[in-house]
């Protein structure tokens, strides 16, 4: 394939291999910038998962600068350990006129009863979206490649290297740019693949995985609108579809059905994030909505989500892992400063990844998410319930209890425990802050409501002029409704690393987000108006994995 000797050599990159802003124990890119997870594979010989991500050798200063995007791979069989990780699809095809030159996001299945057409039966078949060379608009078009090295490199190109989609085609993308991120799947006697076309998302099949056709002669048949998949949401004239993802699940009570993944955007009331939606496929294969799309994740920076699971829509799951992306374009790629003590002006080096959860479906349509970590703690402890003293401007005159951990290490774990007395519920706002160097991040909880408010502020951003509106926007608070009210006891859980906060609520819901600060210990305070409550706050601090 490609030619790599113009890439850079990676042992002068200096800050782009910085560890400033590595995590400790989440996946994250050894160098340069990273952002949408890919389609994570079980391996069943080797009993691991492969791990696809995209990747940019530019650093998030550049993540789309002259040497492009291409994919990462790592295997993994607990999603703590990491093998070395290596390029699978480089930046830039074969040279010649059809070939792509940037690979953004795909899916990878295995070939099975040799359905696609030149491929060894078992292969496994990477889907991928990009640029074309030789093409200065940023036209989208798809190509596919397969594997003859049990998923490490995907070196054999279908289609003679020409794209097996493009947007140029009369019957593909609708303002004649976008078709990406294809979503592909076995269905009946075929695949079928999602993609996006920015405003609504295409659906294609095929009998051999290299010539793709609409669902319905009809071209417009063969799109599904946002009123269909983001039914009740609000879309706006500027939002996106992106990252459509499928997924067979069958509920405790026996109900199969159809999930569909993907990206978008409710203005103004929500940031950028992952949704999914529970239905079926019609005979035309189109998504026809049961339930109501629902966010997978409150946060701003739970995004690029990919799934494991079956590539087979007649084989649902119970369960299957999600991985997201710990970012949103808005800001993660405007130009991030080290104004607090890091090595370089700009970082060079960003890309997390959130811990992996394990998803049901419920037999109410809902999903559920849990953690899924063996986690080694170098120590765990239990904080006095004694209340801090504090003369903090930041916290209300109405807040009566305040307990304050100092100075801890950023990769920790904490167990938040509030109990009203026998026969009350909690009562009062709990507030839990974390404070990095000079950047915060608050939560505040209405018990009674369950609704909770986040705001954050992050000053990396402050005195960059090209990122002033990067900086607005990731300092935006909004406030979240949550399942959890009216309680008798309230359980939080807050997994935080070097880049990243996850915020566990006590409904099982998950709120996640980002953080640049360079440094490695942050300030914890709980904060709780209701003087007459009970809490144990305990604290973990991770092991650090090599």
């Amino acid at each position: 394939m490609a030619d790599n000797n113009s890439r850079m050599n990676l042992a002068e990159m200096g800050t782009f291999t910085s560890n400033e802003l590595s995590q400790k124990f989440h996946l994250n890119t050894k160098h340069g910038w990273s952002n949408d997870l890919q389609t994570m594979v079980w391996n069943e010989a080797g009993q691991y998962y492969d791990v696809y991500f995209l990747h940019s050798v530019e650093g998030p200063e550049r993540p789309f600068g002259e040497q492009g995007q291409d994919w990462f791979h790592a295997t993994t069989k607990d999603f703590l350990h990491f093998s070395e990780q290596n390029i699978a699809i480089p930046a830039f095809g074969p040279k010649g006129e059809g070939s792509w030159r940037s690979a953004w996001t795909g899916t990878v299945i295995r070939n099975k009863n040799n359905q696609i057409k030149g491929v060894p039966d078992g292969a496994l078949v990477a889907y991928f979206s990009g640029l074309m060379q030789g093409d200065p608009k940023l036209n989208q078009h798809i190509w596919a490649a397969w594997s003859d090295d049990n998923g490490q490199t995907f070196a054999n190109l279908l289609n003679d290297g020409q794209p097996v989609l493009s947007c140029d085609w009369d019957y593909t993308a609708a303002d004649d740019m976008s078709e990406r991120d294809p979503g592909v799947m076995y269905w009946n006697d075929r695949l079928i693949m999602y993609t996006s076309e920015d405003k609504e998302i295409a659906v294609f099949q095929s009998e051999d995985g290299i010539e793709w056709r609409g669902m319905n002669e009809n071209p417009r048949l063969s799109k599904i609108a946002p009123a269909v998949f983001f039914a009740g949401h609000k879309w706006t004239a500027n939002a996106q579809i992106e990252c459509p993802v499928l997924r067979p699940m069958v509920t405790p009570d026996g109900q199969e059905k159809v999930v569909l993944f993907f990206a978008a955007k409710e203005e103004p009331i929500e940031t950028t994030g992952s949704y999914y939606a529970v239905g079926t496929l019609n005979k035309h294969g189109m998504f026809q909505l049961d339930e109501a799309p629902r966010r997978l994740d409150a946060g701003s920076d739970f995004y690029g989500v990919n799934y494991t699971g079956s590539d087979d829509l007649s084989k649902p799951d119970k369960d299957i892992v999600v991985l997201g992306w710990t970012g949103n374009w808005n800001y993660a790629a405007a130009g991030i400063h080290l104004d607090q003590g890091g090595q370089s002006k700009f970082v060079k080096h960003w890309g997390p990844y959130s811990t992996p959860r394990r998803l049901t479906l419920n037999n109410d349509l809902t999903i559920s998410s849990e953690i899924m970590l063996n986690l080694v703690y170098e120590e765990e402890r239990e904080i006095s319930a004694a209340p801090a003293e504090s003369n903090s401007t930041d916290i209300p005159d109405l807040m009566h209890k305040r307990y304050e951990i100092k100075q801890d290490l950023n990769h920790s774990i904490y167990n938040l425990k509030i109990q009203a007395a026998a026969g009350k519920k909690v009562e009062g706002t709990v507030s839990i802050r974390f404070e990095q160097g000079k950047d915060f991040a608050q939560l505040d909880f209405d018990p009674k409501s369950g609704t909770y408010h986040v705001m954050r502020m992050n000053w990396e951003f402050e005195n960059d002029n090209q990122a002033n509106h990067a900086f607005d926007y990731y300092s935006r608070s909004y406030t979240v409704q949550s399942d959890a009210k009216e309680l008798q006891s309230l359980n939080f859980e807050v997994i935080t690393d070097q880049a990243s906060i996850e915020f566990i609520l006590p409904d099982g819901s998950f709120y996640t987000l980002s953080r640049f600060c360079v440094s490695d210990k942050q300030d914890l305070s709980v904060s709780l108006a209701d003087d007459s409550l009970e809490s144990t706050l305990t604290a973990k601090v991770v092991k650090p994995f090599n």
